[in-house]
């Protein structure tokens, strides 16, 4: 009998042994394939953990926070700094840049008829112009913020003429093709009419400067993609003048020459800060290549400084040209909102042992200007009682090349 409870005693404690190993085992098995547990090979695959202990989550490892890895360029033993320039070809518009409607004019009384049928309406053509944009910035040493400062400029000057053509078919008398002017003119003839001429020539210039201070913290949002919010500061300096030689033939020119070349200059300063904010992402496709895109806006307090015109008094019942007319308006205060947004390919590598990086790209760049067609809206102003100010765009290509040291 004592020696069948001695056997017992010894298959329990066996029994005991086995279960301990097996469950030793098993808590290995669990670290192994705890996530929380594993070494990160990969470091720039893999999340970094907060300061802060926070309430475990499914997300969460020992009740840390995760945050996304940072995904900006860093270089080895060096300063930490990048500069970058950007050449600009960019494509500039405006609504309210229309001159005038064809239509047909009777010669002996000077009464502009009705719109011509098929007839069309002269306008400003602008065309691609060169600019360019630099920057200067750095990675902070706190979180992996980045700091960057930019500038940006660009100028457009294009010209316009336009000639009226004959009318094919004529009513009372009106056998003479004019362009009845919009609104760039503020006198009126004998017949109550505002001027309409034969050949018309446009100059539209424009001057734009854009400084930008922000702030960005660039990470990965994949594996094979990055994205880089960022926010700041714009100030915004536009200047704008519109320029309209005009051949009038619907007033007197009994006593001068058969048509009259008036000028109407039209011009204004204007300059703007506030918010902006962007958000741009990097498909990342291997071997360095990239591709990428954003979008973003800014909302500025904008003053303009100066709202000008002046045109060319025009002659009634033989009388000679007199002293211009001129309108001003000084010290215009508003909110005006901008949408940027750009799409395009990139490259980037790391030499001399990560102590350099380069980097090249090219966009193609939109940018929407709200309500900036002061010129037009001052002459609506001024002949209709009321108007809307239209809008401003530029598009075209970025070609963006960038230095880490």
């Amino acid at each position: 009998m004592k020696k069948l409870l001695a056997t017992l005693q010894v298959l329990a404690l066996c029994s005991l042994a086995a279960q301990d190993e097996q469950a030793a085992q098993s808590q290995d098995l669990m670290k192994k394939s705890d996530p929380c547990k594993t070494e990160c090979k990969d470091p720039c695959a893999c999340f970094e953990k907060g300061d802060d202990p926070l309430e475990k989550t499914p997300m969460s490892c020992k009740g840390y926070a995760a945050y996304n890895y940072p995904a900006n360029i860093k270089v080895d033993k060096c300063w930490d700094f990048f500069i970058d320039g950007s050449y600009l070809y960019w494509y500039s518009n405006e609504d309210g840049l229309n001159i005038g409607s064809y239509q047909a004019m009777n010669p002996t009384t000077l009464l502009v008829s009705l719109p011509v049928v098929n007839g069309f309406e002269a306008t400003h053509h602008p065309t691609y112009k060169n600019g360019f944009k630099v920057n200067v910035g750095c990675n902070l040493n706190n979180d992996d913020w980045v700091m960057d400062l930019g500038y940006t400029w660009y100028r457009s000057t294009t010209t316009t003429l336009h000639a009226a053509p004959t009318p094919s078919t004529t009513q009372g008398g009106a056998t003479t093709g004019v362009f009845a002017l919009s609104n760039w003119y503020f006198q009126t003839n004998t017949n109550n009419q505002f001027p309409a001429a034969t050949v018309v020539n446009s100059e539209w210039k424009l001057g734009l400067d854009w400084l930008d201070w922000m702030f960005s913290r660039p990470f990965y949002q994949g594996r094979k993609l990055t994205v880089i919010p960022s926010g700041g500061l714009r100030g915004s300096w536009i200047r704008q003048s519109f320029l309209l030689t005009s051949n009038i033939a619907n007033f007197d020119t009994s006593t001068l020459s058969p048509q009259i070349g008036a000028h109407s200059h039209n011009h204004y300063n204007s300059w703007a800060v506030g918010p902006r904010g962007l958000v741009e992402t990097h498909w990342i496709l291997g071997a360095g290549f990239r591709g990428q895109g954003s979008f973003g806006g800014s909302l500025l307090y904008t003053r303009y400084t100066k709202i000008y015109h002046q045109e060319d008094q025009l002659p009634t019942s033989g009388t000679a040209l007199g002293h211009p007319v001129t309108y001003k308006y000084s010290n215009l205060s508003t909110l005006r909102p901008m949408i940027e947004a750009n799409l395009g390919i990139g490259f980037g590598s790391y030499f001399m042992k990560k102590r350099y990086h380069f980097d090249l790209s090219a966009t193609y760049d939109f940018n929407y200007l709200f309500f900036q067609n002061m010129l037009q809206y001052v002459a609506d102003l001024n002949v209709l009682g009321n108007g809307t100010p239209g809008n401003l765009y530029l598009h075209g290509l970025t070609v963006k090349t960038r230095f880490d040291f």
